[in-house]
C-alpha cells in the first residue's frame, strides 16, 4: 500500500490475454524447484499461493504497458500476500473444526510455546 500511495512510484498495468499468465510460488523460482505448479491465472483464488509471483509466457510489447489510471482502473492490493494465505487457511480450518477442538488446539499449542520459552532460558 505504501508503494501504490507514493509518489515515488508508479503503478502500470499490463494487458496479457489471461491465457498467457500463470501464478507460481515465488518459494519454487528461489529453490529452482522443478516441480514447481504453473497455476493458469484464470484458476488462480487470491489467496490460494503462499507467495504468488505472475509468470507470462509471452513477451511484452511497449504498446501493452500503461500507467494505471486512478480514476478507470482499480488494482487488487494486499499488504501481505502470505498473511492472506494464512488467515485463509486458519479461517478454512476453523470452519471445518469444532468450536472445542479450535480451543483445545490453541490451548496445547500457547503451552507448548510457552514450555519451549522456558526451556530456552535454561540454555
Amino acid at each position: 500500500m505504501f508503494k501504490y500511495n507514493s509518489k515515488e512510484y508508479t503503478c502500470i498495468k499490463v494487458s496479457l490475454y489471461p491465457e498467457q499468465c500463470y501464478v507460481v510460488n515465488e518459494v519454487a523460482l528461489i529453490i529452482k524447484h522443478k516441480e514447481y505448479n504453473l497455476i493458469p491465472l484464470t484458476d488462480y483464488n487470491y489467496g490460494s499461493v503462499e507467495n504468488p509471483r505472475v509468470i507470462f509466457n509471452t513477451s511484452i510489447l511497449p504498446e501493452q504497458i500503461d500507467v494505471l489510471d486512478d480514476i478507470m482502473d482499480e488494482p487488487i492490493l494486499y499488504e501481505n500476500s502470505k498473511d492472506l494465505y494464512y488467515r485463509l487457511k486458519v479461517d478454512r480450518l476453523i470452519d471445518e473444526l469444532d468450536p472445542s477442538e479450535v480451543y483445545f488446539a490453541l490451548c496445547d499449542y500457547f503451552d507448548y510455546k510457552e514450555d519451549n520459552k522456558i526451556a530456552d532460558l535454561d540454555k
